[in-house]
């Protein structure tokens, strides 16, 4: 009699697949990405939530000084804003501290306001889970939750 091996195998990318994002923001990461790539115009797109508005900002990267190229090629970035003489904001950017991604993060402060910036990947599934989990680790959202995005164009 013959034993089968009834375990399935995991595949190679298996492990390294993205787990978790907000479709929503899967959805602009990728109209962005074919509205202003070609010409390589600025764009805010800002995600809100029920629980939060105006939490995140993703920005053409040549629009923030921190993640601008000499090259001016088109990228897409995260901006964060913390204002330090809030109590609630404090205690988010201790999170965001402890973020998995919070290494990639150029800091700039202003008075009492700081401002964290990140080149998001090429990838729109990378780059929509990077700003998903910032949503739920750091902003306190639910994965169930809903979120909100608008688009401003942004005059040169």
């Amino acid at each position: 009699m013959f034993k089968f091996n009834n375990k399935k195998k995991k595949s190679p990318s298996a492990d390294s697949a993205v787990v978790f994002y907000f479709n929503e923001i899967l959805d602009m990461i990728d109209i962005a990405k074919g509205a202003f790539f070609k010409e390589n115009d600025p764009f805010i797109l800002i995600v809100s939530s029920d629980k939060h508005e105006d939490v995140l900002q993703i920005i053409n990267r040549q629009m923030a000084e921190e993640t601008k190229s000499d090259s001016e090629e088109f990228g897409i970035s995260l901006c964060l804003e913390f204002d330090l003489s809030d109590k609630n904001d404090e205690i988010k950017l201790q999170k965001l501290k402890q973020h998995k991604s919070f290494g990639s993060f150029i800091k700039k402060e202003d008075e009492e306001i700081m401002f964290y910036t990140v080149l998001l990947p090429h990838d729109s599934e990378q780059a929509a889970h990077i700003c998903s989990t910032i949503m739920v680790d750091v902003f306190g959202n639910k994965k169930n939750d809903s979120v909100h995005t608008e688009f401003y164009d942004v005059e040169e």
